[in-house]
């Protein structure tokens, strides 16, 4: 059966992280939301090619978007 939550999650990932290219954020934002918002398109990939749910994508994604911004500053 096709799942096709799963697939336009991964479109819509791959289509948010083309759109952080054109728009680049780290140009606009500070440093520290623009490291935020990369979590966003990862939560949708992570749902499109895993078995895992939305929420636990997310909170994956969010997770490491932290860790991230939390390490720019050591």
């Amino acid at each position: 059966m096709v799942q096709w939550r799963r697939i336009g999650a991964f479109c819509l990932g791959v289509g948010l992280i083309l759109f952080g290219f054109w728009v680049d954020p780290y140009g606009h934002l500070p440093n520290t939301f623009a490291t935020l918002l990369v979590g966003v398109p990862m939560g949708f990939l992570l749902f499109g090619v895993s078995e895992r749910s939305l929420q636990e994508s997310f909170s994956i994604s969010i997770c490491g978007a932290i860790g991230l911004v939390i390490g720019n500053y050591h």
